[in-house]
């Protein structure tokens, strides 16, 4: 099916937000969440004037944006953005609204005197879900809109091996039109004029190689500060090899210093398996009467077993059962043995189908999750067959396995539902992404975004 290696792909990345984008979006989700709380305390007490005229109404109301503008803050949400599209945003927005209602509600019962109304709270976070949510996916668009008109222009400066390097780079990425490259020996100082070729040719930021001389990196530094040209080392020896790296400094010595990738840290692994204890448990409750319907419909249809157990590769590259409802004949893989689910897959039973079409089958992974073999956020686990063949052929395939599989995850939710073997490189992207970026806003956001694929699902 595969032989050959396959070759790096573009990975899904975010934006980083400038101060003017960040200024703005801070005076719009203001002005949205005041607006939130004056409608939504004019609905419960029926008034549309002389509103915020009472001392705690008006210490209510700061507080409930403090707090929420403090919570986007310590998210992430002004520094940079992860949503690929309009639509992410709005998932981003609701999750972290969810996520900053929860200490609110905590400070609201703890002291209700200074709280007006939970309920004028509950109808306020509705609101912000529209108001706020709206207002930043116009400004995605926008923003997306003046990236594509005004792309930073961007220098990459170095001997023929470094430049050579970052073409390749560059390459994968599929933005080489934002890129001017220059090959000279940067030891040279401003002599080749290679600075002056740069900001000619509208470079925002200028990436040397890390051999340049301290005078030479002075010369640059000063020409560079009076016209706003941001200033970058790169190196072909220091990528992403499963950590990433910090800057420590003993005296006038630098050291780079390996550092777990985010979703490995002691913190990130307490947090989400705290978030999957609970999420998991309370999700086992609601779904437990549709479990119970689905395993009645599967018995009836095609008798035991109901439950399907398939082995996994986990976190470290440990083999653990995962647990499904049966949607295939009972002698599916019989002849073929281990292959790819495709569209109009004729092992697949009819409740089969109708499971597989709302996601129902995968709710036994709940027990999964819970056993500690799972979390709810996560790359998607593969069985030991196809692991074998594509770690052998896929660069950095093992560094999926640093954490643990999820019952849904960042590639799951952006990329068509049912995809042949041949884009591992492509769903290796979105996972290596997510685990070099995680945050518990986008374990929250991509929860979010699966429930809505849940209710209004996807057929490819």
């Amino acid at each position: 099916m595969l032989e050959r290696a396959l070759p790096a792909q573009a990975r899904p990345r975010g934006h980083e937000l400038s101060r003017w984008w960040v200024a703005a979006l801070v005076i719009e989700d203001l002005s949205m969440f005041v607006l939130s709380v004056y409608v939504a305390t004019a609905m419960v007490f029926h008034s549309w004037g002389g509103l915020f005229a009472k001392p705690n109404e008006v210490l209510s109301t700061g507080i409930f944006v403090t707090l929420w503008l403090t919570m986007f803050a310590r998210l992430g949400l002004y520094r940079r953005s992860f949503a690929l599209s309009a639509r992410d945003e709005l998932y981003y927005t609701i999750a972290a609204l969810a996520l900053g209602a929860l200490p609110q509600l905590v400070v609201f019962t703890v002291w209700p005197s200074i709280s007006t109304s939970r309920f004028v709270l509950i109808i306020a976070l509705l609101l912000a879900i529209v108001l706020v949510g709206g207002v930043r996916t116009l400004e995605h668009v926008r923003r997306n809109g003046a990236l594509r008109r005004r792309p930073k222009r961007i220098a990459v400066i170095g001997n023929a091996r470094f430049v050579s390097h970052m073409q390749a780079f560059v390459a994968r990425r599929g933005d080489a039109e934002r890129f001017s490259f220059v090959v000279t020996d940067v030891a040279d100082g401003m002599n080749a004029n290679w600075y002056d070729k740069a900001v000619a040719g509208g470079c925002q930021r200028i990436i040397l190689s890390e051999s340049i001389p301290e005078t030479v990196l002075s010369q640059v530094m000063q020409r560079a500060a009076p016209t706003h040209v941001e200033l970058a080392f790169a190196s072909e020896n220091l990528r992403f090899p499963g950590h990433m790296f910090g800057v420590e400094r003993d005296g006038e010595q630098l050291f780079l210093v390996p550092q777990p990738l985010p979703a490995c840290t002691p913190t990130a692994k307490l947090v989400k398996r705290l978030f999957d204890m609970a999420a998991a448990s309370l999700a086992l409750v609601l779904f437990a009467p549709v479990m119970l319907i689905a395993a009645a419909a599967i018995y009836l249809e095609t008798g035991r077993p109901i439950v399907y157990r398939q082995t996994r590769v986990g976190r470290f590259g440990v083999p653990f059962e995962m647990y499904k409802f049966r949607t295939m004949r009972r002698d599916a893989e019989s002849n073929s043995g281990a292959v790819y689910a495709s569209l109009g897959d004729r092992r697949i039973t009819a409740i089969g189908r109708r499971l597989r079409r709302l996601s129902l089958d995968e709710t036994l992974q709940l027990i999964n999750v819970i056993r500690g073999d799972m979390s709810l956020v996560g790359p998607r686990p593969e069985r030991p067959e196809f692991v074998e063949r594509f770690r052998a052929i896929v660069p950095r395939y093992e560094d999926r396995h640093l954490v643990r599989p999820g019952i849904t995850g960042w590639a799951q939710t952006s990329l068509p539902r049912i995809l042949d073997a041949s884009r591992v490189g492509e769903k290796l992207a979105y996972d290596l992404c997510y685990i070099e970026n995680w945050s518990i806003l986008l374990d929250v956001s991509i929860v979010v975004k699966t429930a809505f694929e849940f209710l209004f699902h996807r057929t490819v």
